[in-house]
């Protein structure tokens, strides 16, 4: 496969760079990274492993991820005949690479064994952030694609069913590529992130010329399906809004039990928030402390009751910076109900309607890709065509 286009990877609206966090959402030290709450609600979370990326690492790491990012512009490259960004760089790089890939072995030799005693995988970011957007320059997202939509056939790719199966293997694949069994799962995926470059640059610039951070290792859970993921706006201390995470997508799950989502959610949220209120500050634009969280719900062992638990996955700092999702917080009318300003009572939304594949921002040359899979035709890729649309589109939400 070509590697043309490869560098459009991160221009997708969905997983793109785009709006850069503030240099204060990248202190030392700011409520939102993982190290500040994370000791203080370790339980109700995923095992969690940190280790200290110290600046020398982060500059290192910093060129690889540069000089990688100018090999994914090579585009009339082979993918195999792409030069090792490893091997081209300096020996004293290599060097800080080498002890950084062995440290992070050590580090996921900490994660409790699974039952069978073998070593689990891990989800893995830096304090600040993920490098998901890495994910669609690393063979394996490929791999996992096409076993997904190959499991399924479909006598007609345009049909409903078939376009929301392949939506859903899209996004459960993108985060199953995302799980680190090694060193160099880890530096492979680090490496291709602009995501990660932008905030230890950004971070630099924060901390006083400071590049370091910290690497977070967290074990992979097997019960964690994407689809049901949630966003959840805390304002005040109050539940105001939930909104579906992933957009693209009717989960007809989410809409059936949302009474249920919302309950599991606020005593989740009441546990979090009796532990990290004196952390947050107050918001300038909501005049209390504000911020946002994402939780996974767990499914019951019986489908039909629903689900069991709202899993905290992350703290995220207030909108604008967090993502709204299915609000927009450019209407005043959304702003005042994630800042819980006209109405006492928790917002759901969760999507009602299927998105049509072709309306959907997903990375195009991976979508492309699934549907040569699919065989479904395509009218010829045009990105200009495809950034119009992104920006027509970029939320899909529904009344209240």
């Amino acid at each position: 496969q070509k590697r043309a286009s490869v560098v459009s990877v991160m221009a997708s609206s969905r997983f793109q760079l785009g709006k850069q966090p503030g240099e204060v959402f990248l202190t030392h030290g700011h409520f939102s990274h993982l190290s500040v709450w994370l000791p203080l609600l370790q339980d109700l979370t995923f095992e969690t492993v940190f280790l200290e990326l110290r600046d020398s690492d982060a500059r290192a790491l910093l060129k690889l991820t540069g000089v990688s990012r100018q090999i994914a512009t090579l585009e009339q490259l082979e993918a195999t005949q792409a030069p090792d960004a490893f091997a081209i760089m300096s020996e004293d790089v290599q060097h800080q690479m080498r002890s950084l890939e062995g440290r992070i072995e050590e580090a996921l030799s900490r994660l409790s064994r699974d039952g069978d005693g073998e070593r689990p995988g891990a989800h893995l970011r830096l304090d600040s952030r993920s490098p998901k957007d890495g994910v669609f320059l690393i063979p394996r997202l490929e791999q996992l694609l096409k076993q997904a939509i190959l499991s399924k056939f479909f006598d007609r790719p345009w049909s409903t069913e078939c376009q929301q199966h392949d939506i859903a293997s899209f996004h459960r694949c993108i985060i199953k590529a995302q799980e680190v069994r090694s060193g160099r799962d880890a530096l492979e995926l680090l490496r291709h992130s602009q995501r990660i470059e932008a905030d230890l640059v950004l971070g630099q610039v924060a901390n006083a010329g400071d590049a370091s951070s910290q690497l977070v290792l967290r074990r992979w859970d097997s019960r964690v399906d994407p689809l049901y993921e949630v966003r959840v706006f805390v304002c005040n201390g109050r539940v105001t809004a939930i909104s579906q995470y992933i957009e693209s997508i009717v989960v007809p799950a989410l809409r059936r039990h949302a009474k249920q989502i919302e309950s599991l959610v606020c005593e989740a949220v009441a546990q979090v928030e009796a532990r990290i209120q004196h952390l947050v500050p107050d918001d300038p634009y909501a005049g209390s402390p504000f911020y946002a969280a994402d939780f996974v719900l767990i499914q019951d062992d019986e489908e039909s009751r629903g689900f069991q638990q709202a899993l905290l996955i992350e703290i995220n700092p207030p909108p604008p910076v967090a993502g709204t999702v299915l609000f927009d917080w450019n209407k005043e009318h959304d702003r005042a109900i994630l800042t819980g300003q006209n109405a006492s009572s928790t917002c759901c939304r969760f999507v009602e309607n299927q998105m049509p594949w072709a309306n959907i921002d997903f990375h195009p040359p991976t979508k492309e890709y699934v549907d040569r899979l699919r065989g479904r035709k395509r009218n010829v890729f045009s990105f200009g065509a495809w950034l119009l649309q992104c920006c027509r589109h970029r939320h899909h939400k529904h009344n209240d």
